[in-house]
């Protein structure tokens, strides 16, 4: 036989959310101390974070590409250490290698590291070389925006 529950507030029969929110209500109030404790450990992780933000906004400039990188790179970095550490979500540590991936390609497209390639086409001409560096760094904007644009809902899950 089913016991039915009903609220002593209203009295109308509780469903399963109504029991378990009322059940932790009475079973575990909240105490002024933990209130305090919680706002107190928010306020400490927002000081952190801000100071970790400090030296990227500092250095942020609105006329170039590349500052916008700079803050995607920081952004994508920080929170690919956190998944690596913590973990949110059963995949976390594929999406933590896929964000590190972007922002590794970020940091090849800001620093233009593309001379590498250049000895596995050899010396040629200044044009063509201009042209496949340009060419390299679209293939890397490609595939990052394509790693992004198929996993970026997934990773804050």
């Amino acid at each position: 036989m089913a016991v039915k529950i009903y609220s002593t507030k209203t009295g109308r029969r509780l469903s399963i959310a109504d029991k378990y929110r009322e059940f932790m209500i009475f079973t575990y109030p909240s105490f002024p101390h933990v209130k305090i404790w919680r706002g107190l450990v928010n306020y400490f992780h927002q000081m952190c974070n801000v100071i970790k933000w400090i030296p990227v906004i500092w250095r942020d400039r609105y006329w170039d590409w590349c500052f916008l990188f700079k803050i995607i790179e920081f952004k994508l970095r920080m929170d690919s250490k956190k998944y690596n550490k913590w973990g949110s979500h059963v995949n976390s540590d594929r999406d933590a290698k896929r964000m590190l991936v972007c922002a590794e390609l970020l940091k090849r497209m800001i620093d233009n590291n593309y001379e590498d390639t250049r000895t596995e086409i050899g010396e040629h001409s200044v044009d063509n070389m201009v042209n496949y560096e340009d060419y390299m760094r679209d293939q890397d904007l490609k595939y990052m925006f394509k790693i992004m644009e198929k996993h970026v809902f997934k990773w804050w899950d």
